[in-house]
């Protein structure tokens, strides 16, 4: 295994979110106007906004929004409408009226420490007579993150953070506004050539800055289980795939194994299908994957909302698609 330097990025110029964008999410925030902003790994930053305005018969990308264990189909879309510039001019022409910051939040009440321990003794003993894993999540949540005016420098800190991650900030009224930035990939196709990208990422532990350093058994196997999954999955589908060594990648202050996979596809499979066929990944919810599903229906509290869905940036030829977990 090898160890990559935050997958050897160049550190672009705009690693954080230029002036006016940041302005025009705030301001959307404020109005409740639909919009992504969001910057792919080792690319700039794009805004754009969905207020419903115009009547253009051009195709203009899209930031879809598929949220947790749903299909593809009934995903969120915000259309590629408005830039930030013509974002604040539409704002201030339109005389919008500023909305109540509560319905912005998916979830306002944190997961108590006594309520999550007691969700974890009931999986770990559901586990013990079942065997596999079941991913349980919590919510923790911060009263001093909800004004939209400082989710902007929230934002900005974590795009300047991650600069190897899929970073990105958005709000819809089916939502609520998210923030994330993913160094899982999905998945990135061509359409026009018919091929795709994937990778496998699982297994977790603090940074160590030691390349020498053994990853457990434990992590090993989990991660072992999610790319025969992903393998599995896409060869269902007709790929034909070529996959690379097992890797140590670093996203923050933790690093993960990474296996990353290539392949071609038929020209009739389509990003919906491999969306729908491979997510939620074991990595997000379990294994089998039915069991841990219905165990975290049965467990969990809070819906999960965005949280463990992807968000995809779309045109006519590629779908790049991240898995929405940070």
């Amino acid at each position: 295994m090898s160890l990559t330097d935050t997958d050897s990025y160049t550190l672009i110029s705009t690693l954080s979110i230029p002036p006016q964008m940041a302005e025009a999410a705030v301001c959307c925030l404020k109005y409740r106007i639909p919009f992504a902003l969001y910057r792919l790994p080792g690319e700039e930053c794009v805004f754009f906004s969905n207020p419903g305005l115009s009547s253009s018969d051009r195709e203009p990308r899209s930031f879809r929004i598929s949220m947790w264990n749903e299909a593809y189909a009934d995903s969120v879309i915000i259309r590629d409408e408005l830039d930030a510039c013509r974002t604040l001019e539409y704002i201030a022409s339109a005389g919008c009226e500023p909305r109540d910051n509560a319905d912005i939040f998916p979830w306002p009440i944190s997961t108590s420490q006594l309520q999550y321990e007691g969700q974890l003794r009931q999986v770990i003993s559901h586990l013990k007579k079942r065997g596999g894993k079941t991913v349980i999540s919590r919510v923790v949540t911060e009263k001093s993150s909800r004004n939209p005016s400082q989710w902007a420098e929230i934002a900005d800190r974590i795009f300047h953070d991650n600069p190897a991650a899929m970073c990105s900030l958005y709000y819809t009224g089916e939502t609520g506004a998210w923030l994330c930035a993913s160094p899982e990939l999905l998945l990135d196709i061509n359409r026009k050539y018919h091929t795709l990208h994937t990778v496998a990422l699982a297994g977790t532990r603090r940074s160590l800055n030691d390349v020498q350093a053994s990853w457990s058994e434990k992590d090993l196997q989990e991660h072992n289980i999610v790319k025969e999954y992903i393998r599995s999955r896409l060869s269902a589908l007709g790929a034909t795939l070529k996959i690379s060594g097992t890797e140590t990648c670093k996203a923050g202050a933790v690093e993960h194994l990474r296996t990353q996979f290539e392949g071609e596809i038929p020209p009739e499979i389509t990003p919906e299908d491999i969306l729908d066929t491979v997510s939620p990944t074991p990595a997000l919810c379990g294994y089998p994957t039915d069991l841990a599903l219905k165990e975290i229906e049965n467990t969990e509290v809070h819906p999960r909302y965005c949280y463990g869905g992807y968000v995809s940036v779309e045109s006519r030829e590629r779908t790049q698609a991240f898995v929405n977990i940070r």
